[in-house]
């Protein structure tokens, strides 16, 4: 009876012990958030990235490893581009997938711009000094609200900023904010789901919300992807007729990160990209199907598959891609599977004269661009100015 009892406490002191621990730990936490905010987000991330990559086991072919069948695919036979002559092809027919016959439509125009435009948000930060509100619609009836932000002490350089499919481009506000106070103007997009969700009459179906990318194929257009880029377009041709800016930076975030690398493949006044947990090619996505509709669209991956697309969009006199990954995100393109294309599309790009890497971003387990990798993107970027 003695020793159960002294087991019993043994049992109960622990408990007590571990419980005060686990409130110490949480007080401690309160008091961190408290005083400095930036450490306490430090700590939070190192936390998470140390629980996903020691304390799940069996999660390591999503993070820490690539499955062996991963391995045997020859990457480099998948790539179509391998001379000027092919890119400049490839990219023909990437124009022809998006807009048909019209090819890239330099005419096009927002159909409203505001300018002077407040904005809670943007408006109250020192480094604006103006926004334009570019509204472009597209028939038969999407509506994209871009913010062209002009910073107090420009640099002539601009960055084409395109959020994913959570929300408005508020939503990474801060990074935009870095780019503005180092003096780049930014002309701000979001997915067509996040400015406007119209309602269409399908045959047969009846009236439809269109809330999600798949519903695009209702629509009777032969090219439905002009969706998410008659808007970029027509707002990059509107701000770069100004004169103000000599260079073009494509930075873009998740769906963004998508939208980005298309663009960058197909508009040679992108000089470099940066997509932010954007894509991977499709043998990796067997597992793990990150893929949204127009991801797959079968026009645009016969004129050019997402390897085609990271060597077109390096290719040309200064131009250079950066393809920024988050190794432990739970969401989109985490892993280390770029293991298996990386190499291939770099000497790929590099034969061409032109630059292909990689940024792996560790420090957090999150989808997210961090500012970790945003000063990466900023090296780069200075790293390598336009051509003489």
């Amino acid at each position: 009876m003695r020793r159960l009892w002294r087991l019993i406490k043994t049992i109960w002191y622990t408990f007590i012990t571990l419980a005060a621990v686990l409130v110490a730990v949480w007080l401690g936490s309160l008091v961190l958030r408290a005083v400095d905010a930036q450490a306490y987000a430090d700590a939070r991330d190192w936390v998470r990235v140390v629980r996903t990559e020691y304390l799940r086991p069996g999660q390591r072919f999503r993070f820490l490893e690539t499955y062996p069948e991963f391995k045997t695919v020859d990457a480099a036979a998948l790539i179509r581009v391998h001379s000027v002559t092919d890119v400049w092809t490839a990219r023909a027919e990437l124009l022809l997938a998006i807009w048909g016959e019209s090819g890239l439509p330099i005419d096009l125009r927002p159909t409203r711009v505001d300018h002077d435009f407040r904005d809670d948000l943007f408006s109250a930060m020192p480094e604006v000094d103006r926004i334009d509100q570019l509204v472009r619609e597209t028939p038969p009836g999407f509506i994209s609200r871009a913010f062209h932000l002009v910073p107090r002490a420009p640099n002539g350089k601009l960055v084409v900023f395109h959020e994913g499919n959570t929300g408005r481009f508020h939503r990474n506000a801060k990074v935009i904010q870095r780019f503005l106070a180092e003096g780049y103007g930014v002309l701000a997009f979001s997915m067509w789901i996040n400015d406007r969700q119209p309602d269409f009459e399908v045959p047969g179906a009846g009236r439809i919300t269109f809330i999600d990318h798949q519903h695009l194929k209702f629509l009777d257009d032969p090219h439905p992807l002009r969706i998410y880029f008659d808007p970029i377009a027509a707002g990059l041709n509107a701000v770069l007729e100004s004169g103000s800016y000599d260079d073009v930076i494509a930075v873009g975030f998740s769906g963004g990160g998508w939208a980005m690398t298309v663009l960058a493949a197909m508009d040679t006044r992108v000089r470099l990209s940066y997509p932010v947990a954007g894509s991977y090619p499709l043998y990796l996505r067997k597992y793990r199907n990150w893929s949204t509709w127009q991801e797959t669209y079968p026009p645009m991956l016969a004129a050019a598959n997402y390897l085609d697309m990271y060597v077109m969009a390096a290719a040309g006199p200064g131009r250079r891609q950066v393809q920024v990954l988050n190794q432990f995100d739970g969401c989109c393109y985490g892993g280390v599977d770029w293991q298996t294309y990386a190499g291939p599309v770099h000497d790929a790009a590099e034969s061409l004269g032109a630059g292909w890497d990689v940024f792996v971003d560790t420090s957090h387990a999150d989808h997210r661009f961090s500012m970790r990798a945003v000063d990466h993107v900023l090296r780069d970027i200075q790293d390598h100015p336009p051509p003489d």
